[in-house]
């Protein structure tokens, strides 16, 4: 698809409203950005500053006038509260034990100022895992030029919500943004905001 027609798709996403005032015109740092056509969305719809990166670099052709660093979610290049807000899209369910994600959420709340917003996969008690990481799997690699993410769980919103709740994370805003579909597994889409 045309880079122009992926990014108003992109757009349309109904997230969108609900980010709105939390990245308009702030500094923000997308982690985890995959092929950075989110990234560009964001800041031609909120007009942010942003950087991006990743532990590999899949960034589409046109994703390169944005700051990118190669680097593990668990340890940022990056200076104390370098950022207003930190971005996270369907990162933690790629993240190999609670652990770790517990070590990416303190290193993303270091280098935030304000807020972290994440955007993820949730599993319910409807969510086929199989069918839902095999789901997962097919669309980063048609997104993502080939380059298979491997699926590692799909965390309930009891489990997500204790993690936030250890690290001293306020959830300010919590949306179910899509219910599961059977295609994908019936995974839910949830965004969260997190007061630092």
């Amino acid at each position: 698809m045309e880079f122009e027609k992926v990014i108003e798709l992109l757009k349309k996403k109904p997230i969108m409203p609900f980010i709105k005032d939390s990245l308009v015109r702030k500094k923000v740092l997308d982690v985890g950005c995959g092929n950075g056509m989110v990234a560009q969305t964001l800041h031609e719809e909120f007009k942010c500053d942003i950087s991006l990166c990743d532990v590999i670099d899949l960034r589409r052709e046109g994703i390169n006038n944005f700051s990118f660093k190669i680097a593990s979610a668990e340890k940022l290049p990056y200076p104390d509260k370098s950022f207003d807000i930190v971005f996270l899209q369907f990162l933690l369910h790629h993240i190999k034990s609670k652990g770790r994600i517990k070590k990416v959420l303190r290193e993303v709340r270091r280098v935030a100022s304000e807020k972290i917003i994440i955007y993820e996969e949730i599993a319910t008690d409807k969510t086929n895992h199989k069918k839902a990481k095999e789901y997962d799997e097919y669309v980063n690699i048609e997104i993502h030029g080939g380059y298979k993410l491997k699926v590692v769980k799909y965390y309930s919103l009891a489990e997500l919500k204790e993690m936030f709740t250890k690290l001293d994370l306020k959830i300010s805003l919590h949306r179910r943004i899509e219910k599961g579909r059977e295609k994908a597994g019936f995974v839910e889409k949830h965004l969260f905001i997190l007061d630092i």
